[in-house]
Formats: structure tokens, sequence, C-alpha cells
């Protein structure tokens, strides 16, 4: 059976060759059957994490930005939970990064009867970030320490020892099953993630209020039926965008708890706040603002396709954003382009 255009071997190979990832991006046949399941067998899979990566790779980025560590590593979640904040292991390993309770304590996250921040997406993120650099500064190799962090830093030393060498592909059959296939399936991410749209891949992207969010910090108790009676937002919508909390209340904090919301729906909090005399904060320590917002005004023989490599984002972001059913462009045709921001936030007036 001839294989599917979208699965051309030679192109992907040559793709390999100069694949921008965090690891050297070894081709195989291991890597070819990981790379086909995706690409041929579990395509509304890879999309619906690609999907889900528009609500959290601008986080990560950021945090990415603020520890000087490569980019690449922001496929790891689509490794970790497929971009699933919620998403727990058999073992009880939860989160966008998998934290077991207790390395999750280790780097300040709280995990309690109200409160799970192993499910934030900021907090859990930045943790994250953190302990791979303490990993990568213990190994000196992005492999060796993305195997500490799925089999433990203990399990890694023993196959170095039981191999006589600190090359992970050599000691790569002395480690976990699940650990052997880590670092490949990174490959293939970082792989999906740069090369979907060549392989008419369309990421499911989740709604625009799950998209375009700010963050308020809250010292008091609140429910999250009281936040959406006083916003119009809805408390499945809360609940999406603040994973962390597990009953659906922000518990008073003296330190401040954040609540991440809607951009639409912000100001009106704020509001709802004020006429009680609640503290609350704009939450400026967090990348709340991480999309800028403008109107492009069409001219004469404007494209999708030129518009969409004018502003680094996709023909089908651009017809998303406008409510477009037609690839078609009329002169003087105002359109809402979302720019990620890449500035750090600390730099920011």
């Amino acid at each position: 059976m001839p294989a599917p255009p979208t699965f051309q071997y030679e192109l992907i190979r040559e793709r390999f060759q100069t694949l921008d990832c965090l690891v050297r991006p070894v081709w195989n046949a291991e890597i070819e059957g990981l790379l086909r399941q995706f690409l041929v067998y579990g395509r509304r899979d890879a999309e619906l994490m690609l999907g889900r990566g528009v609500m959290y790779f601008p986080i990560i980025e950021h945090y990415l930005s603020q520890y000087n560590l490569p980019q690449g590593m922001k496929y790891l979640p689509l490794v970790e939970s497929s971009m699933r904040p919620k998403a727990v292991s058999h073992v009880g390993a939860t989160g966008l990064w998998q934290f077991m309770p207790a390395t999750a304590r280790q780097f300040g996250l709280r995990v309690n009867h109200y409160l799970d921040e192993r499910r934030d997406p900021y907090k859990s993120t930045e943790a994250a970030l953190r302990y791979l650099a303490y990993l990568y500064e213990k190994y000196e190799s992005w492999e060796l320490a993305l195997a500490a962090y799925n089999a433990g830093s203990g399990t890694v030393d023993r196959a170095i020892r039981r191999a006589g060498s600190t090359d992970f592909w050599k000691i790569r059959s002395y480690l976990p099953r699940e650990t052997r296939q880590y670092v490949p399936k990174l490959i293939v991410a970082t792989y999906i993630g740069e090369y979907h749209q060549e392989h008419g891949l369309q990421p499911r992207y989740p709604d625009f209020e799950l998209q375009f969010t700010r963050t308020v910090k809250v010292y008091h108790y609140i429910t999250f039926l009281e936040i959406a009676k006083a916003t119009g937002a809805s408390p499945t919508t809360l609940y999406k965008l603040n994973p962390g909390y597990k009953k659906g209340v922000i518990p008073s904090n003296p330190k401040g708890n954040y609540l991440i919301l809607p951009e639409a729906v912000v100001e009106s909090f704020r509001a709802y706040l004020r006429k009680r005399n609640i503290e609350y904060h704009q939450g400026e320590s967090l990348p709340e603002d991480l999309y800028r917002k403008s109107t492009y005004v069409v001219l004469v023989g404007d494209t999708l396709e030129a518009l969409a490599r004018m502003f680094d984002c996709s023909e089908e972001d651009i017809m998303r954003w406008n409510g477009l059913k037609s690839r078609e462009l009329y002169y003087r045709q105002e359109l809402i382009i979302y720019h990620p921001r890449k500035t750090p936030l600390k730099e920011r007036a």
C-alpha cells in the first residue's frame, strides 16, 4: 500500500537534518514509527494537542526566556500530558508537566484540599523549568536531564554506572521502557510542532475566551460561582482556565492567588471587587497579556497566504479571529490580528 501524501520519507528526513530541537534529532525506524502514528493514524489527536498549545505555548515561552532556556523545551508537555493541565498518569503524576506530589512540593507547588498547583499552567511551568535547569546543570546533557526528569536521577545514575557511559543512546537499554521512548517522543513532538502545516494538520483551537486572557491577583475567599455571576463568564470556562482550583473556590491567602479570566470580563470583575471593597492586584508578575490585538486594513493584492506570512501565523488563524467563511478578501476590509508579545514582562512599561 503506498504511503499517504502526508508522509514523504525523503522530505521528512531532509527536514530532520536542520530541525531545531532541544536534543540531537536522530532519524531511525523508531522515530519513523512514532511520527507515522501522529501524521497518519493519530491526526485528530495531534490537531487537538496543537490547538491546546495556543493557550500554553506563550506561557512556556515566557518562562523559557526568563530562565534563559532553549525554546525547543516548549514541546515537552506534548509528550508529558498532550497539553492537558488536568492529565493524571497511572502513578498519580499530574498536570502539563506531570509532577508527582513530593517533587511538586520540593519545587514550591501547593497540593492540598483546595489547590493542586501541578495543574496551574503558570506555576507548574516555572517549577518544571527550574527542575529541568537543575538536572541539566547536573548532567550537562539535555538527553540525560530529560531521562532524569522522567525516571528520576537515581535511575539515570544507575544506568550510567551499568553502561559505563554518559551517552543517552548507550545507556538507554538500562532505562525503563517509558524513559527509553521519552527522548524520541520529544524529537517527534518537535517535528510536529514545527512542520504540522506542511502535513495538513489543522490545530483544533479552543474557544476565543480561553485563548485571550488576563490575570487578577485576589487575596480573599471567593467562589467560581460568585465570579461567574459578577462577570457573565461561565463556571465551565473558569474551571478550564483555572484547573489548579479543585473545588471551584479560591481560598484566602495574604500573599494572593492568581485568577485567570477571559479578557472580555476582566474589567467587570475588577469593578465588582471595587464595589465590595475587596483587595485585588492586576497581576503583572505573570504573563497576563500574552497577545497584542491590532487591526489591519486590507490593501489591493493582499491574500490570506501573504498576510499569514507577514504576521507569522496561519491562514486559519486569521479566518478564525475574524469569523471568515471564505478566503476571499476585499479592499479596505478590516481584519483583527493577534500578535504574541515577545518582550519580557519586566521590561514593559
